[in-house]
């Protein structure tokens, strides 16, 4: 299937050649350059013909990035510019500075695996609180952060059941964005989410939804490999390794009623044990395998911290 960034990079080669070709107009002055209206991509599921799309369509939102959105970030004071710290920042020359600005500042990006879109939604959110709240308690709020204006909302019934009548479908994303629960009866309401942020970094964090994103670092990688017999739906295979620490185990069952599940989740726990207190990153080859392997873990091991992890981190 075609991407919007496969027809955005064609279109934008066909843009930088026009520019190209205009700013060497003496050196070309033979030749003439007509663009074509219609793009094309060499797909991975039929490598015969190119799948066309139309650049004339394309064309004038990329002019509207490249020539007058980029230039004018790029000559913006930095205070002036929309930015939020996730882990796309990674590499980039001023991932230092907004990760420092963010704590200093109480910024909504402290909020770990914040999506760009999320963190969209819950700025408006914050400005919607500043702006149904009582004027005097606002008056109050003066120096309060982003993420104190959603703590505050959290902790007022009553400003949340205004938010819940007049603006129903924001309170429902809301509750679906910070992942909120309801506890002493309805009468107080929390978000583990967002406060997440004041955990310490060792401790893991329940996404309860499959991440998609590889942490930056780890200390160690384990490889999991799940046999299971399609007729019996018995487990009769598998393996454990790494090779960061250059160890691996390769299990088969010896006979059709060898309880394997019971001999993989020992072999796990002696395997992560030394691995305690590291960063580990678990890697399963598809999202059946991790479901298997997930249904028999809970059962036997003893390992929580990493168990939770797995769970949440496998790709």
């Amino acid at each position: 299937m075609m991407k919007v960034s496969h027809q955005a990079q064609v279109t934008f080669y066909c843009l930088a050649f026009e520019v190209y070709l205009a700013e060497h107009a003496a050196a070309y002055s033979n030749v003439e350059f007509i663009a074509s209206s219609e793009g094309g991509v060499w797909l991975p599921s039929d490598w015969s013909k190119p799948k066309l799309f139309n650049v004339d369509l394309v064309a004038p939102l990329m002019r509207e990035l490249l020539f007058r959105k980029i230039p004018k970030l790029l000559l913006a004071e930095s205070k002036e510019v929309k930015w939020h710290y996730n882990a796309k920042c990674q590499g980039c020359a001023f991932e230092e500075t907004c990760r420092d600005n963010a704590v200093t500042e109480g910024r909504l990006s402290n909020i770990p695996h914040l999506t760009s879109s999320d963190h969209s939604f819950l700025t408006s959110v914050v400005a919607l609180v500043h702006q149904e709240r009582p004027k005097d308690i606002e008056d109050l709020a003066v120096a309060e952060t982003p993420l104190q204006t959603l703590h505050s909302l959290l902790s007022s019934k009553s400003l949340l059941d205004v938010i819940k009548i007049k603006f129903p479908s924001t309170f429902a994303k809301l509750v679906k964005v910070l992942r909120t629960e309801e506890r002493d009866g309805g009468s107080k309401t929390i978000s583990p989410w967002l406060d997440s942020y004041m955990k310490p970094p060792e401790q893991p964090l329940l996404l309860k939804r499959p991440y998609l994103l590889f942490p930056p670092s780890e200390d160690v990688a384990v490889y999991f490999n799940f046999l299971v017999d399609p007729r019996s739906e018995c487990l009769v295979a598998f393996s454990i390794a790494s090779p960061t620490v250059d160890k691996a185990i390769h299990v088969v069952a010896p006979s059709r009623d060898h309880d394997m599940i019971a001999r993989f989740v020992h072999e796990f726990n002696e395997f992560t044990r030394p691995l305690e207190g590291k960063r580990v990153q678990f890697i399963v080859f598809d999202g059946e395998e991790r479901r298997q392997i997930q249904e028999v873990l809970p059962c036997g091991t003893n390992n929580l911290s990493l168990l939770l992890i797995f769970m949440f981190l496998s790709a």
